[in-house]
């Protein structure tokens, strides 16, 4: 095999080989807040798990998430995981919910509430609560930090779901003791919204919503990741962004919603 590579692939000249760098960073610049699986999870045997745990981000005030980041604390199984915003919504009469109020709610529908799981695929599953995509991981992802001065509100009485998918090795037990999801928040109030848009998870264009979140309609900043790029929707104009390049524009297209 070696004589073979070595005839047909002969190797090249190494003083004209280019200067590779080391790989990217997996750490938030700061982590804010830092949620923990709660209890360990066993994976065995031959079928995929997929589980949806709940977790309380633990706020005093509403917040805006700038960069997110999920450390894996069994790679070996650990698929990927997605992440909701559970948010608390209204009561009945109106009302805003309080967390209490909330956690009482997903009681009701799911049968569990702070620190506890239940099976799902392809999302929370939740029919009477409202969520929203607060952030995508599989392994190797680097940490998903917003444009300058927007982020993604999170209140203070919203839970936060952990969609999580392991894969048994087929080797034995594999234990995960310490997978979390860390949170960056801004350090005031932006003046734009940013979400994550899982672009290719939905049927036909992505809808704009952010006159249904802020009376002050701001203009929306949607960021998602796609092969390796950082996809910025600004208003209705789409524009791909390099994230080696520090936000150099390398592609605009005009008058299409993402």
């Amino acid at each position: 095999m070696t004589s073979r590579k070595a005839s047909t692939h002969p190797e090249g000249d190494r003083g004209t080989a280019a200067n590779l760098s080391g790989p990217p960073s997996v750490e938030l610049a700061r982590e804010d807040v830092v949620m923990r699986i709660p209890n360990e999870m066993i994976i065995d045997g031959k079928q995929d798990i997929h589980t949806c745990i709940v977790v309380d981000p633990e706020l005093t005030q509403d917040r805006y998430v700038f960069g997110r980041q999920v450390i894996a604390g069994n790679p070996k199984v650990l698929h990927h995981v997605v992440s909701y915003i559970l948010e608390p919504g209204q009561n009945a009469d109106g009302s805003d919910r309080s967390k209490e109020q909330l956690t009482a709610a997903l009681r009701n529908e799911k049968g569990v509430g702070v620190g506890g799981s239940y099976e799902c695929f392809g999302g929370p599953t939740l029919m009477g609560l409202g969520v929203e995509l607060l952030h995508a991981w599989a392994p190797g992802g680097t940490p998903t930090t917003a444009p300058a001065n927007s982020g993604q509100r999170l209140d203070k009485d919203a839970l936060v779901i952990m969609d999580v998918h392991y894969h048994p090795t087929g080797h034995g037990p594999e234990r995960d003791l310490d997978t979390r999801l860390a949170l960056m928040f801004t350090d005031s109030k932006p003046s734009y919204v940013s979400r994550t848009v899982l672009i290719g998870n939905f049927q036909g264009k992505y809808d704009s919503t952010v006159g249904e979140l802020d009376p002050r309609r701001f203009t929306e900043l949607v960021t998602a990741m796609v092969g390796g790029k950082v996809v910025d929707a600004i208003g209705w104009s789409l524009k791909l962004f390099d994230k080696v390049s520090a936000h150099e524009p390398v592609f605009v297209t005009d008058e299409e919603r993402c």
